[in-house]
């Protein structure tokens, strides 16, 4: 009998070393996913603010082209409007002789 109690401790002393070692992988394990669960938010909200950031330098960088584009097109505008009252009056001109 009291062999028996020795062999039960025996295995109830091995079991708890084997759980005890599982809760110890187990909290490693939480830890883990843990820490890479704080990583991707981290790299998540790091993306998101360079994202913002070059779209705001984006919407400066589009409005300064496009104020750009647009003095080109008010430049080629006026100089066919120029070229065509030059021609007007290069043609008024010849009938009149």
């Amino acid at each position: 009998m009291e062999d028996l109690q020795a062999l039960y401790e025996q295995d109830l002393a091995m079991l708890n070393a084997i759980t005890r070692g599982m809760d110890n992988k187990i909290t490693s394990l939480v830890q883990i996913v843990a820490a890479i669960h704080v990583q991707r938010r981290w790299r998540r909200f790091v993306a998101r603010k360079k994202f913002a950031q070059g779209r705001q330098l984006k919407a400066v960088n589009t409005d300064k082209e496009y104020q750009e584009s647009y003095l080109r097109a008010v430049l080629m505008v006026q100089r066919m409007w120029r070229r065509f009252l030059a021609r007007r009056g290069e043609l008024e001109r010849l009938r009149r002789r």
